[in-house]
């Protein structure tokens, strides 16, 4: 009688599962004691130019909320053994694809965004310019005293006294900026000589103060409480000082920025430079402008304003290349100028950013305008409020590196972006200057608004939550809020010529009510800075919205 032989292959399947799974039990266990021995675990990311999550501090609240072991896991995914080369090797999975004519495609273009947004800016819009305004009924009164009342001769009130006064009794400022007040000094009396006045100023770490005139500076230096007074003779007039920092919230994707929206348009390689897609559809233009435009009906005494920049495949004139980026950034922004009613400002400044296509306006192996871009669009900024730039050739220049190497390689891992190099130039006006930057729950100052960073960073320190620059030789009383995404770091620094306080908000780091903390500040100006990318994003117009409560 024969054996039955066909048993003896599943034998050897056996063992063969056996062996594998006894080699993978070997790597997790080999991986997780790399992990576990690494004594000198990286604090940045190279490839991705950015800090990496660190060891989360333990707390009961921490570890019931849940934030404990999200900051534990972020911590564990960004100090993986060897991640640089494991995150390397999977974006390389994506770059087996072919090219098209001229084109090498770096990065395909996704989905602009999901649904979600368009739906929900959509229903904001709906009544956003139609709430109703609730009025009081209207009743008759008595006409006013024409008459007036009896009053005290000055001369038969006795000896002089002296009554101090400030135009507010609270001020409340963000940390880094200053905010200007008034005082006034009423006599009451004929007779006697002013006492020489006594300021009581503010504890020295909380707050200083500058007394020009008639006019109080006082500058927020960190987050607390302190008190202003002012004595003549037996009178004392006081202020209460607030120094707060806006709630930071933790961003979906630390250290991306606006890249994602960037990189998910699509990057290409065209002539050995890479270069970025941009544009903006019709309907996105009108949700942008509605927006910027709500803004303005917010805070009807200061000026808002919206300049929109291009990407780099503006300066692109192959007809060739043009026919297949589909949009034309330059109709695309006069479009968007002409959603614009007059409620608020609109800068346009594609046709000026073309006009200098041939300059090196953009980085070859970055999405980024360079800051010589940036000084046109400044330019055509300033003129448009009402004043003269400052020339080129009068500011501060200084050349940081020109071995700079930025997203196009850390998002698309394509080895030809590691053969090219830019070159990082950057200018500022002559002034001096204090910088606050509050990131990632950490605050640093600095007496600079260009870091000597390799990187796009340098710009008023990149993307943090908000940055306060304050520049004392400037009047105190003029201020710019400025909300961004990435593009206006780079502008940012021309502007410390021309205001005293200068704010600058990301809305995907902070959490902060805009109305509430700047409505009664006096602001003198509002600029949204934007690439054409972020504008033609609805989840932008929702960040915006969500500043002011809606």
């Amino acid at each position: 009688m024969k054996k039955d032989r066909r048993r003896r292959p599943a034998s050897n399947g056996k063992k063969v599962n056996m062996i594998c799974l006894a080699v993978i039990a070997v790597l997790y266990t080999l991986i997780t004691v790399l992990n576990l021995a690494q004594t000198n675990r990286p604090t940045i990311s190279e490839n991705e130019n950015r800090e990496l999550a660190t060891m989360p501090k333990f707390s009961f609240a921490a570890l019931f909320d849940g934030s404990y072991f999200r900051g534990l896991s972020e911590f564990v995914s960004d100090t993986f053994w060897d991640r640089d080369n494991l995150v390397g090797a999977s974006k390389k999975m994506d770059l087996l694809k072919g090219f098209s004519g001229k084109i090498i495609m770096a990065m395909d273009p996704k989905a602009d965004e999901t649904d979600e947004n368009e739906v929900e800016i959509d229903r904001k819009f709906e009544t956003l310019f139609y709430e109703p305004v609730t009025t009081e009924p209207f009743t008759e009164t008595e006409p006013p005293e024409t008459v007036p009342p009896e009053t005290v001769p000055v001369e038969t009130l006795g000896p002089a006294e002296w009554f101090p006064s400030f135009s507010v009794d609270k001020v409340s400022i963000m940390d880094g900026s200053s905010q200007s007040i008034t005082f006034g000094i009423e006599k009451r009396g004929t007779d006697g000589t002013m006492p020489e006045p006594v300021w009581g100023k503010p504890d020295g770490k909380i707050a200083s103060i500058t007394v020009d005139g008639d006019r109080v500076a006082i500058l927020g230096l960190n987050v607390g409480t302190a008190e202003l007074k002012l004595t003549v003779g037996e009178n004392t007039a006081t202020v209460s000082i607030e120094v707060y920092a806006p709630e930071i919230k933790e961003p979906d994707d630390p250290g991306a920025g606006d890249e994602i929206d960037i990189m998910n348009r699509g990057v290409f390689i065209y002539n050995g430079i890479g270069y970025t897609k941009g544009g903006i559809t019709k309907k996105r233009a009108e949700n942008y402008a509605k927006t910027i435009e709500y803004y303005a009906t917010l805070f009807p005494d200061v000026r808002v304003t919206a300049l929109v920049g291009p990407t780099s495949s503006v300066t692109i004139t192959d007809p060739e290349i043009r026919s297949q980026l589909k949009n034309d950034q330059v109709a695309d922004l006069d479009m968007l100028a002409s959603m614009f009613t007059g409620r608020a400002g609109f800068v346009n400044i594609g046709h000026t950013i073309f006009e200098h296509r041939d300059e090196y306006i953009y980085y070859k192996n970055d999405h980024h305008w360079t800051q010589l871009a940036a000084y046109y669009a400044y330019v055509d900024l300033i003129r448009y409020l009402g004043e003269e730039p400052v020339a080129l050739e009068d500011m501060i220049y200084h050349k940081i590196t020109d071995k700079f190497q930025g997203s196009y390689f850390r998002y698309t891992q394509n080895p030809f972006f590691k053969k090219i190099y830019d070159t990082l130039d950057t200018w500022r006006p002559d002034v001096e200057l204090t910088m606050t930057v509050k990131r990632n729950g950490k605050t640093n100052k600095y007496d600079t608004c260009i870091l000597n960073q390799k990187r796009y960073f340098c710009f008023i320190g990149g993307d943090a939550a908000y940055t306060v620059i304050n520049v004392p030789g400037n009047p105190q009383d003029k201020s710019v809020l400025i909300i961004k995404d990435s593009y206006a770091d780079a502008l940012t620094p021309f502007l410390t010529a021309h205001y005293g306080n200068i704010f600058v908000v990301d809305p995907r780091y902070v959490s902060i009510n805009l109305l509430k903390k700047f409505g009664d500040y006096g602001l003198t100006d509002i600029l949204f800075i934007n690439n054409i990318t972020c504008a033609n994003q609805a989840k932008w117009a929702n960040y915006y919205l969500g500043m002011v409560g809606k």
